[in-house]
């Protein structure tokens, strides 16, 4: 074992590692689950943000292990994780302090959020963590490693109050081309059964009573106030597809020191088709994403499915879903993010 952990420790010092076979995850991960055990029997808390560095490193060698080994480990490190977080002593609303860029990314479910933390993690060699729950690589401010090797960009779907002292990039989207995807992917994993066109407005108002992230509106609402803290960027996920300067906006923003030329950020926006591949190619896709999948005219997702990079709201909004979606305070921001110049749009 004592080698093992020489050898992560290295990466962590940022020291030159040995050449040979990549790390034993399994030891590695038996090696701090009991630390952590001793740990907890003893209600001590000062070596937890050792276990959750080494939990971190594992992560980042996940592609050496067997795909059907890979999932198993994900979840012991999960489990892992979220034992050190629940015994985190740290101030979640003081500042991330590390030896490296730790920013958060912000959004609203399907906004997104998956392609700007893709694409600034690629530029920046970073490690993307999620403070979400039930996330295989989940990040808390109750206890995260301090001294670390790699940058690391955190991925939340909430506005929370506690970043007010941080680093936070918030991408927002038309709320309209976000509800049938979210209704889409909601359903894939046993949330609801809204399937069927006219039922727009039904799930509108769910999001609001049952939805853990709550709907467009409330995000919006959060956004607002975290906005008005220092060391906050938004960026509107349409500007970001229209070309690369939002995106180079972006990555000074994140790391300001890191100092990119303008044509590195240029070259890796241009090769952002490689993330839709990589969605599109994984054998989950179909869950959640619904690359592939066919729908019958009468469906929800029919007209969402023929343009998936475009806006198709108008061709599967009624007035009902108009009216819901209105009811919920969005016009607001939809005119205040120009989406919309028509207070009465819902009308129409």
């Amino acid at each position: 074992m004592r080698p093992l952990l020489r050898s992560i420790f290295r990466v962590a010092e940022k020291e030159p590692a040995p050449q040979g076979p990549p790390p034993k995850i399994q030891l590695l991960l038996n090696h701090v689950k009991q630390d952590l055990d001793a740990q907890l029997a003893r209600g001590h808390t000062d070596r937890l943000e050792h276990c959750v560095a080494l939990l971190h490193l594992a992560y980042t060698h996940m592609d050496v292990i067997d795909v059907q080994e890979r999932a198993e480990i994900s979840r012991e490190i999960a489990d892992a994780l979220n034992r050190c977080h629940a015994a985190g002593t740290n101030d979640p609303h003081a500042p991330i302090e590390a030896s490296v860029p730790t920013p958060v990314i912000c959004s609203y479910p399907r906004s997104g959020n998956t392609l700007s933390i893709r694409l600034a993690a690629q530029v920046l060699q970073a490690q993307i963590l999620e403070a979400m729950p039930g996330s295989m690589i989940p990040f808390s401010k109750a206890i995260y490693p301090k001294a670390y090797p790699y940058v690391r960009l955190i991925k939340d779907h909430i506005a929370r109050p506690i970043y007010k002292n941080d680093r936070v990039a918030i991408v927002v989207r038309d709320g309209r081309d976000t509800m049938i995807s979210l209704a889409f992917m909601s359903h894939k994993f046993g949330s609801h059964e809204f399937t069927n066109r006219g039922e727009l407005a039904a799930f509108i108002r769910w999001l609001d009573t049952d939805y853990p992230f709550g709907g467009w509106a409330k995000f919006m609402r959060d956004a607002a106030v975290l906005r008005q803290s220092p060391d906050k960027h938004v960026l509107r996920y349409e500007d970001l597809m229209a070309g690369p300067q939002p995106f180079i906006d972006l990555m000074q923003f994140l790391d300001p020191e890191h100092r990119l030329s303008d044509e590195r950020l240029t070259s890796a926006y241009e090769n952002r088709d490689r993330i839709f591949d990589s969605i599109k190619s994984n054998p989950n896709a179909n869950r959640s994403w619904g690359i592939g999948a066919a729908f019958e005219p009468d469906s929800l997702f029919y007209e969402w499915s023929q343009a998936r990079k475009g806006s198709s709201w108008r061709q599967s909004w009624d007035a009902e879903a108009k009216k819901a979606f209105h009811e919920t305070g969005a016009t607001d921001f939809l005119i205040e993010y120009g989406y919309e110049t028509d207070p009465d749009w819902w009308r129409h």
